[in-house]
């Protein structure tokens, strides 16, 4: 609706980020279609989609020293216009991209990459949403970093407070007996924690701006870290 897209639009030029799949804008509330060059996201970045290309079975993107592969799905919207960011380019024009709208920007990712994700895992729609969060500047206080993940074998890991301390739960994948976290040194600043299983206190390695720390599984494949 035109309320929505002046709401969006005053999101992004105060500093917002908003993803946009491919055709986004396309249809008013009652199914009329809408031309690219009518979209609100043309408002934003002066960037059109150029139209439907048959879809390629994989695109690279990518980030700087960062490169992946995204699953396409349905058809390709490549894009004209604008001062993009380019970070996967087809011939007709920028592929996935960002435009910097105000104080904020708007990332287009010019196909339905979520789609593959719902029936197969692939590691490359994950990189994507981390380059979305990224940009947006934000990021996860801890983050893995062993064991490597696959389609069905992760370390989970949930953050919260208790008493004013900082704890970091840790799940982890069958058959896995230790992992690695990386966490912010504005989260855990004393560099030390305590596993409360176990009740091993562990000192982290520092790394840049954060803390490294390997931590021993239980034999409920849980580890409870609590700040010291």
């Amino acid at each position: 609706t035109e309320k929505l897209e002046k709401a969006l639009q005053e999101f992004v030029n105060n500093g917002g980020t908003i993803v946009c799949e491919s055709e986004c804008g396309a249809f008013t509330p009652q199914g009329f279609y809408r031309y690219p060059e009518d979209r609100f996201t043309v408002k934003l970045t002066g960037a059109a989609e150029v139209g439907r290309r048959t879809i390629d079975k994989s695109i690279s993107v990518k980030n700087g020293k960062s490169n992946f592969t995204l699953e396409p799905y349905q058809w390709l919207t490549p894009l004209k216009g604008g001062k993009p960011t380019v970070f996967a380019s087809h011939k007709d024009g920028a592929l996935t991209a960002e435009y910097t709208s105000g104080k904020g920007r708007v990332i287009f990712t010019g196909s339905y990459f979520a789609e593959p994700y719902l029936e197969r895992w692939n590691s490359g729609f994950e990189e994507l949403v981390s380059l979305c969060c990224s940009r947006a500047h934000i990021s996860p206080s801890v983050f893995p970093i062993s064991p490597k993940k696959t389609a069905k074998s992760f370390l989970y890991i949930k953050t919260g407070v208790a008493n004013g301390r900082k704890v970091i739960f840790l799940f982890f994948p069958e058959g896995s007996k230790k992992g690695t976290i990386s966490v912010n040194s504005t989260f855990i600043k004393s560099g030390k924690v305590s596993e409360i299983i176990s009740g091993k206190k562990i000192s982290g390695i520092k790394k840049g701006k954060d803390f490294a720390f390997t931590v021993e599984s239980s034999d409920l494949r849980t580890a409870i870290l609590i700040e010291e």
